[in-house]
């Protein structure tokens, strides 16, 4: 399983895949997507290859769209 949000209490930054081994009882593996201080909104996921996710998101508020290939492996 993959999940997308942002890893923060307080603000909507610091996106991050997270991805699950073990349908969803745990997310082991945690990737940053975006981290240079703007604010992210909603996004997207989809499957590219074996290995590879797709994630489109919002960000600088609402601003721009930005699409990502993560090979989360």
């Amino acid at each position: 399983m993959a999940f997308s949000n942002n890893n923060s209490t307080t603000t909507r930054q610091n996106l991050t895949l997270r991805i699950s081994f073990d349908e969803g009882d745990s997310w082991t593996k945690n990737i940053l997507v975006d981290y240079d201080g703007s604010s992210t909104a909603y996004s997207d996921l989809v499957m590219i290859g074996d290995t590879k996710i797709g994630i489109l998101y919002e960000r600088c508020g609402t601003t721009e769209i930005a699409f990502m290939v993560i090979d989360w492996q």
